[in-house]
């Protein structure tokens, strides 16, 4: 987060604090002394030595009385600069010590080390509890905080939309009010009011809301334009999704090989609505010689090879797959995709109802977002089987040939041109690489020869974007370049 008017306040805080060290008045007691220092906490990095010095020197009998909170001050300094790991480890330790002894400050830096892993493991747990513990005392950023771990339920903590909008509401934190905007645009735990989100966004002096209100408000004013959260789930695949395990049964590796198509699905983070889907194809074989599984995991176009081990219906890769995904809202200015590490794949195997019907593998995905330190959004994938890895597929009833964009590149109108060998059912889609749609064409039934479709993509910014082409049972994809 970075306030617009920083440096202004900056300049400010260090001029103060500097003068009530650099003038000769009546001295202050601890307290009085602690206070000052404290303010110059959050700024510590732009501080020099000699100054971090002369704070020091004039919280020394503070510090040496065994005020906690002069001590706290002493090891965010300590830690601030170089040091060796002893060092590190008796100002860990002070901190908390100071954090039981009740200093808020300290409490929250507890929480903040804990969730980011910078300075000690990630522990989603303690994290919240520090939190929960300065929140209690009335600091503002905590109880932002603890909105945030209920808002996506992290660690062993209750997802709650409800729960999550009063924390944002209790604390006049910055932050708060940028997540508090987030659950209106998209209706977490109170009515979607996207006109209240970009209200609240344009009053709070951030410049992660300012970027926010921005990419808000250019859907708002532009109808036509997308939503980022547009997701393309039917009916029948939800169904699909609805009978996940259903059945117990454990596969063979023999089993689970095959040759798969279908869709990565995310959810929101209470797993009860869908916010996107990106196409993928998937395939996995037993080697003899290794006794693992290799695959080909293909996303949104990028393809990752490798091996995997299995069991019990569990797909662990033996080197994370990395994934580099857009996000649903920018609200950073260098900073416009995630990563994903995704670690295993648990696979449940929905059998045909009927003879006709196909057979899917459904499953949750595991992943992680190093650069949050937390899961990835709920996730899974719908797979259907196609054929065996290197045995030729069974030719569908009909078949699409000769597909091809025109023009491409394209202002905004192009068309999908292909031929029928025998009367089709034929429609189209086209995604942007965060999987947003920002094209769906009608459904046509088509008799056999050459036909086109018309792609209306007039709006949408300059880039790349997928369009899956579906004819029969198959998908048909191309890339679209848009100028």
């Amino acid at each position: 987060m970075k306030k617009l008017n920083f440096l202004g306040v900056l300049m400010i805080t260090l001029c103060f604090v500097h003068s009530s060290y650099a003038q000769d008045v009546t001295p202050l007691t601890c307290d009085e002394k602690v206070n000052i220092a404290k303010a110059y906490v959050p700024y510590l990095k732009f501080l020099t030595p000699e100054l971090k010095a002369e704070i020091l020197l004039d919280i020394k009998d503070c510090i040496e009385s065994g005020l906690p909170d002069a001590q706290y001050i002493s090891a965010m300094i300590t830690l601030d600069g170089d040091f060796s790991q002893s060092d590190e480890q008796q100002a860990l330790n002070t901190i908390e010590i100071a954090a039981n002894e009740g200093v808020s400050e300290a409490q929250r830096t507890l929480g903040l080390f804990y969730k980011n892993g910078s300075t000690l493991n990630t522990d989603l747990d303690k994290s919240f509890e520090w939190f929960e513990k300065a929140a209690n005392q009335g600091d503002e950023f905590a109880k932002y905080a603890l909105g945030y771990f209920t808002l996506k339920g992290l660690g062993n903590v209750q997802q709650d939309y409800l729960s999550a909008v009063q924390k944002f509401k209790s604390s006049v934190d910055p932050m708060a009010k940028h997540w508090e905007a987030i659950c209106y645009y998209y209706g977490y735990g109170v009515p979607k009011n996207k006109d209240l989100a970009l209200q609240i966004l344009k009053e709070n002096n951030i410049e992660n809301s300012v970027l926010l209100a921005l990419q808000i408000q250019e859907p708002l004013e532009n109808p036509n334009e997308p939503s980022p959260t547009d997701f393309s789930i039917t009916a029948d695949e939800i169904k699909v999704l609805n009978r996940q395990n259903e059945d117990s049964e454990v596969l063979t590796t023999d089993e689970v090989s095959f040759v798969y198509q279908g869709k990565f699905i995310e959810y929101d983070w209470s797993k009860t609505s869908f916010k996107r889907t990106f196409p993928f194809d998937f395939s996995l074989e037993y080697n003899n010689d290794t006794n693992t599984l290799d695959y080909n995991f293909k996303l949104d176009n990028v393809s990752h090879k490798g091996t995997a081990n299995y069991e019990e219906n569990k797909v662990v890769f033996n080197k994370k797959i990395i994934l580099r995904v857009k996000r649903h809202l920018r609200d950073h200015p260098e900073v416009d995709s995630i990563t994903y590490e995704i670690s295993s794949l648990k696979f449940d195997l929905v059998k045909p109802v009927s003879g006709t019907d196909p057979t899917y593998v459904i499953g949750d995905i595991d992943g992680y977002i190093p650069e949050w330190k937390e899961p990835m959004m709920p996730s899974k994938f719908l797979l259907k089987q196609f054929h065996k890895p290197g045995e030729t597929p069974i030719p569908p009833a009909g078949e699409l040939i000769d597909l091809v964009v025109s023009p491409n590149p394209t202002n905004g109108v192009t068309r999908a041109i292909f031929t029928l060998n025998i009367p089709m059912v034929v429609n189209l889609e086209v995604r942007s690489t965060s999987g947003a749609t920002v094209f769906k064409s009608d459904r046509y039934s088509f008799p056999a020869g050459r036909h086109s479709i018309e792609i209306l993509v007039p709006f949408v910014s300059s880039g790349s974007y997928y369009m899956s082409l579906y004819a029969g049972n198959k998908r048909y994809s191309e890339t679209i370049l848009k100028n």
